[in-house]
């Protein structure tokens, strides 16, 4: 019956933790085939981890966790986090899926399941200063913060704040974490590029990272697209924000983490980050091949920050691509 036979896979599980790792990989290889895999001996639980949770297989990860501790203080913490995401993913769908009196319950109920989650993504870095993978979590954290947040929780804030309709909920939700995105990916960019002098200096290092997989997903899906393309993103949204918004009245202020290069007034500092809008989207809107499958929704983007810096007839050739193609989906939408 369906019970026996989920107790024989988790069993397989269990006994091939690596050879389920070496699958995993496999099918990143599939879609990356530069990144290298031979040697796999130090394969990182991490790796596992993130991608049982990223295919939704949440049921198996906490089943084996259960069963075969993590002895690594960090990876231990980063399987809570897997937990407090699915939890919050499983309580975000009921209330998608849900109508009349219970919806506000459940709505509740997501968001003080992404209030953990996000406090739990904080502490981990902030108590893993030096962490290799440092600029992975900052980039997950103001990835959940931009998507679960402010677009999921609270209903596309950035788009209504462009123009120009938001709610009062909306607009204060931007406003308690557009800075935050912003100083967690402006960090990561600068960690990682860092790290890949670091590495580039010490074969043995690089030895390492390349056999347990961590260097292809630092220096390739995350500094080459994910914290880029997030970057960009969150970048333009600050540039919207008021000059009376936090982030603004705080310019220069620290809290543990700087941004570089910010600007001491609100002009300034809008100037500034529509400029690195701009300049992290060019490897989306070049990407004919769209091998990031970002390229519509960074073309509609590029456009709008164009029109911000003052550039129209520019910006309205990017919107121009996206009218005449054949996609109507949101970036279209947006474009038009």
């Amino acid at each position: 019956d369906k019970k026996d036979v989920n107790g024989f896979r988790f069993a397989c599980i269990r006994a091939c933790w690596r050879l389920m790792l070496c699958l995993v990989l496999s099918s990143v290889s599939f879609m990356a085939p530069g990144v290298a895999f031979a040697q796999q001996d130090e394969l990182d639980p991490a790796t596992l981890i993130e991608a049982l949770g990223r295919e939704g297989m949440g049921e198996l990860l906490l089943h084996l966790v259960e069963t075969e501790k993590p002895a690594d203080p960090v990876v231990a913490r980063q399987v809570e986090l897997a937990g407090l995401r699915l939890e919050f993913q499983r309580v975000s769908a009921l209330a998608r899926g849900s109508s009349g009196p219970k919806v506000k319950a459940l709505q509740a109920q997501a968001a003080e399941a992404f209030d953990r989650l996000a406090q739990a993504s904080r502490s981990l870095i902030a108590d893993n200063p030096k962490h290799d993978r440092r600029p992975i979590w900052q980039t997950d954290l103001a990835q959940d913060l931009l998507l679960d947040y402010l677009y999921g929780l609270h209903q596309s804030a950035p788009l209504f704040a462009e123009f120009g309709v938001t709610t009062r909920e909306q607009r204060i939700a931007l406003e308690e974490v557009s800075g935050e995105a912003l100083a967690l990916l402006s960090d990561a960019k600068l960690r990682l590029f860092k790290l890949r002098g670091e590495v580039g200096r010490d074969p043995a290092r690089s030895e390492k990272l390349q056999s347990s997989g961590l260097f292809f997903k630092l220096f390739d899906e995350y500094d080459r697209r994910r914290t880029p393309y997030f970057l960009s993103q969150v970048a333009f949204m600050v540039a919207q924000l008021p000059d009376d918004a936090p982030y603004y009245q705080n310019l220069g202020a620290t809290d543990g983490v700087r941004i570089p290069s910010q600007a001491s007034s609100p002009a300034k500092e809008r100037v500034r980050l529509l400029e690195l809008a701009d300049r992290e989207l060019k490897t989306f809107t070049g990407d004919i091949g769209d091998m990031t499958g970002v390229r519509d929704a960074a073309i509609s983007l590029r456009g709008r920050v164009l029109v911000a810096r003052g550039q129209h007839t520019q910006g309205i050739e990017f919107f121009q691509e996206l009218i005449d193609g054949q996609d109507r989906g949101a970036p279209w939408l947006t474009a038009s």
